[in-house]
């Protein structure tokens, strides 16, 4: 014979449907799972307050993944993009990246070269010889002189000089050249380190 379900079987039901149906099934508290509504049996207060504890989740869960939605969303391109046109806020590697990207691309603008110019200056100390090097490289390609971020390498360059391998050397001679820079000091020091 077939026995009506007991009050506890139908919350157990229920609670099944909840777990497998909410993606918040984390956030309710075994409580509140032991104390679901039973239809026919609940009254529409119930009911009311338990969908409005549904959304005041809901709403607590997306505000706390909202950044990582839109950032998640981003294109690659926008990401890229969105960091080449703030150099005010990139670290060395980044700087060094982005620079010889934007010119690489043709993307370089004298007013953004400049900024790029001036956070070089800021980022000069922490500058490793090859981001020197691909920096400098980067605004002889685009024959964009910048003498105050010139005048600050010169001067970090040269105790760091055996610090560089031929290829950096290479690389900021042709860079200086290329910008019509003249450091007698630096050149000579360079020529020491010459293989």
């Amino acid at each position: 014979p077939h026995h009506p379900p007991t009050r506890q079987h139908i919350a157990m039901a229920l609670c099944a449907i909840c777990r497998a149906s909410t993606p918040f099934r984390s956030l309710i508290s075994r409580s509140t799972r032991q104390n679901l509504p039973i239809p026919g049996v609940s009254s529409h207060r119930s009911f009311a307050n338990k969908m409005k504890a549904q959304k005041s989740v809901q709403r607590m869960y997306e505000a706390k993944q909202k950044f990582n939605r839109e950032a998640f969303e981003a294109t690659p391109e926008t990401l890229i993009q969105s960091q080449m046109y703030t150099p005010e806020v990139l670290r060395t590697d980044n700087l060094t990246r982005n620079c010889h990207r934007l010119v690489a691309y043709g993307l370089q603008m004298p007013e953004l070269l400049d900024r790029y110019a001036d956070r070089a200056e800021e980022l000069a100390a922490q500058l490793t010889p090859s981001q020197f090097s691909v920096i400098l490289n980067a605004f002889a390609r685009a024959s964009h002189r910048h003498d105050k971020m010139l005048k600050t390498f010169s001067k970090r360059m040269g105790p760091r000089l055996p610090q560089f391998v031929p290829m950096d050397i290479c690389q900021t001679c042709n860079a200086f050249a290329k910008l019509r820079e003249h450091d007698e000091v630096l050149f000579r020091r360079l020529g020491t380190e010459m293989p």
